[in-house]
Protein backbone atom coordinates (compact mmCIF):
# COMPACT_ATOMS: atom_id res chain seq x y z
CA UNK A 1 0.00 0.00 0.00
CA UNK A 2 1.27 3.34 -1.23
CA UNK A 3 0.60 6.68 0.98
CA UNK A 4 0.42 9.52 -2.06
CA UNK A 5 2.25 12.49 -1.11
CA UNK A 6 -1.35 14.78 -0.97
CA UNK A 7 -2.26 12.63 1.39
CA UNK A 8 0.79 12.96 4.16
CA UNK A 9 0.67 16.73 3.26
CA UNK A 10 -3.19 16.94 4.08
CA UNK A 11 -2.41 14.80 7.65
CA UNK A 12 0.75 17.05 8.49
CA UNK A 13 -1.36 20.10 7.55
CA UNK A 14 -4.37 19.07 10.39
CA UNK A 15 -2.35 18.21 12.76
CA UNK A 16 -0.24 20.94 13.15
CA UNK A 17 -3.74 22.99 12.57
CA UNK A 18 -4.79 21.14 15.61
CA UNK A 19 -1.62 21.62 17.66
CA UNK A 20 -1.43 25.43 16.63
CA UNK A 21 -5.62 25.68 17.94
CA UNK A 22 -4.72 23.23 21.04
CA UNK A 23 -1.99 26.05 21.94
CA UNK A 24 -3.34 29.22 21.07
CA UNK A 25 -6.47 27.64 23.54
CA UNK A 26 -4.27 26.96 26.08
CA UNK A 27 -2.43 30.43 25.92
CA UNK A 28 -5.69 32.48 26.25
CA UNK A 29 -7.05 30.11 29.64
CA UNK A 30 -3.31 30.78 30.95
CA UNK A 31 -3.79 34.79 30.58
CA UNK A 32 -7.89 34.23 31.44
CA UNK A 33 -6.41 32.57 34.63
CA UNK A 34 -3.93 35.10 35.81
CA UNK A 35 -5.92 38.19 34.55
CA UNK A 36 -9.12 36.59 37.14
CA UNK A 37 -6.41 36.15 39.46
CA UNK A 38 -5.59 39.43 39.52
CA UNK A 39 -8.92 40.61 40.10
CA UNK A 40 -9.33 38.01 42.87
CA UNK A 41 -6.56 39.86 44.26
CA UNK A 42 -7.98 43.14 43.99
CA UNK A 43 -11.12 42.28 45.22
CA UNK A 44 -9.97 40.49 48.16
CA UNK A 45 -7.83 43.48 49.11
CA UNK A 46 -10.63 45.61 48.73
CA UNK A 47 -13.00 43.51 51.17
CA UNK A 48 -10.40 43.43 53.66
CA UNK A 49 -10.26 47.54 53.86
CA UNK A 50 -13.94 46.40 53.96
CA UNK A 51 -14.17 44.69 56.83
CA UNK A 52 -11.67 46.92 58.72
CA UNK A 53 -14.15 49.84 58.15
CA UNK A 54 -17.04 47.79 59.64
CA UNK A 55 -15.66 46.29 62.49
CA UNK A 56 -14.55 50.55 63.19
CA UNK A 57 -18.18 51.52 62.78
CA UNK A 58 -19.38 48.97 64.98
CA UNK A 59 -16.94 50.29 67.39
CA UNK A 60 -18.34 53.56 67.66
CA UNK A 61 -21.59 52.68 66.82
CA UNK A 62 -21.27 51.00 70.44
CA UNK A 63 -19.96 54.15 72.06
CA UNK A 64 -22.98 56.23 70.95
CA UNK A 65 -25.51 53.37 72.18
CA UNK A 66 -23.56 54.04 75.59
CA UNK A 67 -23.47 58.09 75.16
CA UNK A 68 -26.99 57.78 74.34
CA UNK A 69 -28.02 56.00 77.37
CA UNK A 70 -25.90 58.13 79.48
CA UNK A 71 -27.73 61.32 78.12
CA UNK A 72 -31.01 59.48 78.42
CA UNK A 73 -30.37 58.34 82.33
CA UNK A 74 -32.11 55.40 83.91
CA UNK A 75 -35.08 53.75 82.46
CA UNK A 76 -38.02 55.20 84.62
CA UNK A 77 -39.37 52.90 87.01
CA UNK A 78 -43.06 51.89 87.03
CA UNK A 79 -43.79 51.77 90.73
CA UNK A 80 -42.90 54.70 92.53
CA UNK A 81 -41.18 53.53 96.31
CA UNK A 82 -42.47 55.72 99.29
Amino acid sequence: MTVSIELVTMIVTVASTLLGLAAGFGWMITRTDARFEKFEQRVDARFGRLETDIAEVKTEIGEVKIAIARLEGPAPRLLVAR
